[in-house]
């Protein structure tokens, strides 16, 4: 389903994700202890994305809000430094300097939880139908 926002472009395009049961945690026995116990989790039927957010979209927010990351306000986040596989915390890496070149197609990077749901929040305010978003907790 294709949603359009309020100044009438094209909005993200969703999916329905159904119902059901999935068991979060664990499962193989190697995990740290923030994965157990094993448990069962039930959820219901919700839209999302089809796509990842790309560095377009999350700009083309950040630039009508004046959001800023939390990486951004100066928690840094997590970066491969030089390219090589060697991964670390970079008090100045955020999306906007992620350590590489990504183009504005690419999926967002070096955005936390909080960041997403402020971006999500933004978005289902533009939807114009908002029916589609009935029943969400965000």
């Amino acid at each position: 389903m294709i949603q359009y926002l309020q100044n009438g472009s094209l909005g993200p395009k969703m999916v329905w994700i159904p119902a059901g049961d999935f068991q979060m945690g664990d499962i193989q026995g190697g995990g740290g202890s923030n994965e157990k116990p094993l448990h069962k989790v039930s959820i219901k039927r919700f839209a999302m994305g089809q796509n990842e957010v790309t560095v377009r979209e999350f700009r083309q927010f950040v630039n009508a809000t004046g959001y800023k990351t939390e990486a951004e306000k100066g928690n840094g986040c997590y970066v491969d430094k030089n390219g090589k596989g060697s991964w670390g915390y970079v008090k100045d890496a955020n999306w906007r300097n992620p350590y590489f070149s990504p183009n504005d197609n690419h999926p967002v990077v070096c955005v936390s939880w909080n960041d997403a749901i402020a971006y999500a929040k933004c978005v289902i305010r533009q939807i114009r139908d908002s029916r589609v978003f009935s029943g969400m907790r965000i």
